[in-house]
């Protein structure tokens, strides 16, 4: 006589069965996702929008900004972030102060958890555009983190009157009978910029130079402007591109020498734009990409409208 039990085995006892000689390619969605996701890690994927480019440097993978998007993945991994605000715009004025580069900010690895995060890019604060009109102050980059975004200050304005220069990522130059701005506004260490530099109230004199993410601004003197800070190397994208460079004070000088960074070689000090200087507009606004303050102005010869330089956002990660 056959044993019921093992002739019609119960449902409880059949399922263990039918679980124990199922396929492991058969595995169930919770088990499958357990093991991809939990126990070694789904394949990650990222995606992105806006303006970019894209690249690979020894371990790592970057995608560079230069204007607002988004950065999306499939699941929670380590980033890092170089984040650079917009540098900030010269005030029209007689001789007034370069403006100070945006904030630049190098950030170590963090987590994003999966899902899509904004990724803004400062624009640089624009020129006064009459006599008299303040600069603007340049505009803050982010990358939303989900927890604690990660971005920087715009670089300080300078004015267009006597009064004190803008505070930011770096200040801005004084007038010549003004003072300068404070860099570092928000206290992150290492620092993101530095001081502007003072103006100078004699008649041949000029404004102080903006700050930058690695110097102060120089002083202005009696018959030159101050030259604005240099910028900053960073090597994430594979080459060594510097950022945040001051913009030179302006000057009714007529030497040449006291122009400030000039951005026509491509932002070799940093993306600050030249001060005007003597009879000469040079019209030198900060470096696109790089967070360069614009160049001081000499209103006496209808300048004014040096504009700070747009920031830029890399996000790199080890490559799986």
């Amino acid at each position: 006589m056959f044993r019921q039990d093992r002739t019609n085995p119960s449902t409880a006892v059949s399922n263990w069965k039918g679980r124990k000689d199922t396929p492991r390619a058969w595995a169930s969605s919770a088990v499958s996702s357990w093991l991809n996701g939990g126990l070694f890690g789904a394949p990650l994927e990222v995606t992105t929008t806006g303006s970019t480019t894209t690249g690979t440097d020894g371990a790592y993978t970057w995608v560079k900004w230069t204007g607002t998007g988004t950065f999306t993945t499939n699941v929670a991994y380590n980033f890092e972030a170089f984040v650079v605000a917009g540098g900030g715009g010269c005030g029209y004025y007689y001789r007034s102060g370069g403006g100070g580069a945006g904030g630049c900010y190098e950030f170590s690895s963090f987590e994003l958890p999966a899902g899509e995060h904004d990724v803004t890019v400062g624009a640089g604060g624009a020129g006064g555009s009459f006599s008299g009109a303040d600069g603007v102050k340049g505009s803050i980059s982010r990358v939303e983190s989900g927890a604690t975004d990660k971005w920087v200050n715009g670089g300080g304005q300078s004015l267009g009157s006597n009064g004190t220069s803008g505070n930011g990522g770096s200040g801005a130059g004084g007038t010549n009978v003004g003072y300068n701005g404070t860099g570092n506004q928000r206290g992150l260490s290492p620092v993101t910029g530095h001081d502007g530099g003072d103006g100078f109230s004699a008649s041949a004199g000029g404004g102080g130079g903006g700050g930058s993410w690695q110097l102060a601004g120089s002083n202005a003197g009696n018959a030159n402007a101050g030259n604005g800070g240099t910028g900053k190397a960073n090597t994430w994208t594979g080459s060594s591109l510097l950022y945040g460079g001051g913009g030179g004070g302006g000057t009714n000088s007529s030497d040449a020498a006291d122009r400030g960074n000039n951005p026509t070689n491509g932002g070799y000090y940093g993306g600050g734009g030249s001060g005007d200087y003597g009879s000469t507009s040079s019209n030198s606004n900060g470096w696109a990409n790089t967070g360069g303050g614009g160049g001081g102005s000499n209103n006496v010869y209808g300048s004014g409208y040096n504009n700070g330089g747009s920031g830029t956002v890399v996000v790199r990660w080890v490559t799986p």
